[in-house]
């Protein structure tokens, strides 16, 4: 009788412990913006490959996604994952570095710059800039962001196009002697939307959103403490002069998703227009948005 108390005693102190909403953040930006989560009621998963997400996506074993606003409407469309945009989490940020000043957009002409991620959204944002500002440029291409860094520190080419977080790492971890001009107030796109947080139709942990919402607006506060931070980032990001840079630069935003529906809706025509493949030439219905509940 006594073993069988203390298995029951163990049963109803262990089984009755609050479970906690599991989360998937992609590396960099977003899990700057979500560390706060760490300190909260959230099982918090961090991946930096999109073939990670797309699966987690599929197998629906998450209760929030962050992803590519462009991979999840993707999968939504073809795959009709059982997924809701909710939040608009960052903006498209892209910046030119390089040896010399860049004084204006237009000291970009007669240059050879290497980019990366050729035809994904932020190069289509790229490339509208240089037709609409009909930008006299010569654009090569590396698959990924960490391809395109030693082209320029070995003075390949002296123009390259990077984003957050690798900039601030750049400036701050490197000590390289560069210039910075960024390129992402010329986007001729009213809303470049780049990652959100999906939820899980469903869910049991419907209103841990928003907690999500307010660890998003906390990490802009007075005196944030980027050392929660510290311990958990990957080679991305780490230090707390890198992770505070990135904040100030990334366009980190906390949007209702439902709010700039018809915004989103443009955006995604863009992506159609420029690049038919990634979205299969179609557009999210109004199931894909969540409808906040106050």
């Amino acid at each position: 009788m006594k073993k069988l108390f203390i298995i029951i005693l163990l049963v109803l102190l262990f089984g009755c412990q609050p479970s906690k909403a599991k989360i998937l953040i992609p590396d960099g930006i977003p899990h700057i913006a979500l560390g706060e989560l760490y300190q909260k009621n959230f099982h918090v998963d961090c991946v930096s490959s999109v073939d990670i997400l797309t699966s987690a996506f599929i197998k629906g074993e998450y209760d929030f996604i962050v992803a590519p606003i462009s991979l999840g409407a993707s999968l939504y469309v073809r795959e009709n994952i059982n997924y809701k945009l909710a939040l608009i989490l960052t903006l498209t940020n892209m910046f030119i570095i390089s040896r010399e000043k860049i004084n204006n957009l237009y000291d970009l002409n007669d240059k050879s710059i290497l980019s990366f991620g050729k035809n994904q959204p932020l190069d289509l944002c790229f490339q509208n800039i240089i037709k609409t500002n009909e930008l006299n440029v010569d654009v090569n291409y590396q698959n990924t962001i960490n391809e395109v860094l030693p082209f320029f520190i070995n003075k390949t080419y002296d123009y390259i196009l990077v984003t957050e977080p690798v900039l601030s790492n750049l400036l701050i971890k490197q000590e390289l002697d560069i210039h910075v001009f960024n390129l992402s107030s010329y986007i001729n796109v009213d809303f470049p939307i780049q990652a959100g947080v999906f939820i899980l139709n469903n869910t049991t942990y419907e209103s841990s959103l928003k907690v999500i919402k307010k660890s998003v607006e906390n990490c802009f506060r007075t005196g944030f403490s980027s050392s929660i931070l510290t311990d958990s980032m990957s080679y991305q990001v780490s230090g707390v002069p890198v992770i505070n840079s990135v904040i100030q630069n990334a366009n980190i935003v906390y949007i209702e998703a439902n709010d700039r529906k018809e915004d989103i809706e443009e955006y995604f025509k863009f992506i159609n227009n420029s690049n038919p493949n990634i979205l299969g030439n179609k557009i999210p219905d109004d199931d894909f948005y969540y409808i906040w509940i106050y």
